[in-house]
């Protein structure tokens, strides 16, 4: 299960790591969408700040599969097994609906027979994939400072609710 999932958010980071690419450069698609959008390229840093976090996020889970590997035996793992793959399943989940975002909603203002563009529709793409970094950076944050220290908050927390 785990190298499994590990090996999946690899691929994941490696096509991230691709699309990030197609938006840097000079012929890329930044200079599509700020074409075919009408935005000027100096409003566009939040696609390359979303595509930097899906990859970050990636290589995130990358790690979190690694050390419940080696933190969660099948013998002594207990509930914080069961809760820190809930944590992993939802930071995926989080991850993938803004990986999708820049996958697939992104790439429509890429293409060069997109069509008319109204402003109204791409600012509120913007917002919507401005929101998605921003929750998934924050959740990943989060998960980082719980796994660096142990999951002790978690459980601190954990245990006085079952009092």
């Amino acid at each position: 299960h785990y190298f499994e999932r590990w090996n999946a958010n690899k691929t994941s980071c490696a096509k991230a790591c691709e699309t990030h690419s197609r938006f840097l450069g000079l012929e890329d698609s930044l200079t599509a969408v700020s074409h075919n959008t009408g935005a000027p390229m100096s409003q566009l840093a939040f696609i390359s700040e979303a595509c930097n976090q899906v990859i970050e996020c990636r290589k995130t889970l990358m790690w979190t599969y690694t050390y419940g590997y080696y933190n969660f035996d099948k013998n002594k793992a207990g509930n914080m097994k069961e809760f820190f793959e809930f944590l992993q399943g939802d930071a995926e989940y989080n991850l993938e609906l803004l990986h999708n975002c820049v996958e697939v909603e992104l790439q429509k203002y890429a293409e060069d027979g997109c069509g008319e563009v109204t402003r109204e529709e791409f600012d509120a793409f913007r917002c919507k994939l401005t929101g998605l970094t921003k929750v998934t950076r924050e959740y990943f944050e989060k998960l980082v400072y719980e796994l660096e220290n142990g999951l002790e908050g978690i459980k601190t927390r954990y245990a006085s609710s079952a009092s």
